[in-house]
Formats: C-alpha cells, sequence, structure tokens
C-alpha cells in the first residue's frame, strides 16, 4: 500500500522527466491546445514531435494559423510543410545553443546551454556566469546578450548603490524585482528593486 509515502521533490522531477523523455509515447494528458501553449513558440523555432505517428521528427517552425503551428520537417523523405496542434510539439535544444529565458525567475536573462535534463536546460549566464536550471519551454534561440539593465532603466551592472543610509554596495547581478548587491562586508546581499 502507499498510504502515508510522499515523495520528495527530487523523484517527483525524475518521474515528470520521464513522463516528457523521447522515449515516452504515452500522453496523459490529452486535451485542447491553449492561447498559452501557442504563444509559448514562434517562427524559427526548432521543435520535436512529441506526439502521435511522427514522434520524435524534428523541424522548424514556419507559421502559426489559428491553433495549427506548420513546421518544415528535418528529414530527406519529408520536404513539405506539415500542420501540428502546440501539445504535439515541444522545443528543440542542443548544448551550446545561445538562448534568452522569455519567463519565470529569470526571464529576460540570457546565456549559453550547457546541458539538458528532460524538458530543463541548464543554461550559463551571459551575465553572471551562474548556472541556471529553466524550462525548454521558457526558451528561446537568440543573438542578443542581456544588457544587464533592469525593467525599469534605474540600475545597470556595477552601479554603486545606498543599501542603507550608512551601507553602500556594487549591483553584480539584476534581475526582474531585485538585485544582487556586493556589499562592504563582502557578501552578496538581495535587494528588492522599488519602482
Amino acid at each position: 500500500s502507499a498510504d502515508g509515502i510522499t515523495p520528495s521533490i527530487s523523484e517527483l522531477d525524475k518521474f515528470e522527466e520521464t513522463l516528457d523523455g523521447p522515449e515516452s509515447n504515452v500522453s496523459i494528458n490529452k486535451r485542447k491546445t491553449s492561447k498559452n501553449d501557442l504563444l509559448s513558440f514562434a517562427p524559427g523555432d526548432h521543435v520535436e514531435v512529441c506526439e502521435g505517428e511522427l514522434i520524435n521528427l524534428q523541424g522548424t517552425i514556419v507559421g502559426i494559423d489559428g491553433d495549427s503551428i506548420r513546421i518544415l520537417p528535418k528529414h530527406e523523405a519529408l520536404k513539405d510543410e506539415i500542420p501540428f496542434k502546440a501539445h504535439e510539439l515541444r522545443k528543440y535544444f542542443s548544448v551550446g545553443n545561445h538562448v534568452k529565458v522569455l519567463s519565470g525567475r529569470f526571464e529576460g536573462e540570457t546565456g549559453m546551454i550547457v546541458g539538458i535534463e528532460g524538458a530543463k536546460a541548464v543554461v550559463l549566464s551571459d551575465g553572471t556566469k551562474d548556472e541556471m536550471s529553466v524550462r525548454t519551454s521558457d526558451l528561446q534561440i537568440t543573438k542578443e546578450t542581456a544588457t544587464g539593465v533592469d525593467s525599469t532603466g534605474q540600475f545597470q551592472l556595477r552601479d554603486l548603490v545606498n543599501i542603507s543610509a550608512d551601507k553602500v554596495g556594487v549591483v553584480v547581478r539584476i534581475e526582474k524585482e531585485r538585485l544582487h548587491v556586493l556589499n562592504m562586508d563582502g557578501k552578496v546581499q538581495l535587494v528588492p528593486i522599488q519602482s
């Protein structure tokens, strides 16, 4: 009996990755395509089919019409565009791709993919050289590099800022809603961005 057993977060992550893995052709959640599914895709994205007869087929998105996404397959026998629903596709990345984070905790950050673990990618940040674990659905290939300026344009990397009336520090990282500031004691302190 499984009563009283609570799986750890790492066990849940492994279970989720197994269901999302390329060898899995089990579809637990058959659903209609939502607008949020479509918003995560854009023309030019490299994708892989994750459901149906053409599972594991890779291609590039050439257009989005209503709830249909047209891809040009990367296969010598298939030369014509093929339509799919968003839930039948997932973004496809390779180690070495330069990407931008579109949403989530690291939104706006750019970096290089250094590893792929199931539905998540490990991205080495351009600005901080820290590794970030990001869902592949939140990534897009880009040539741009994050500038290190916050969304209000108020702060930049290496700015000298007041932490309190008698303490200052240097901005070493900028996130969506907070700064990482190296204080006078040599410690990095998280400071919320106030508009």
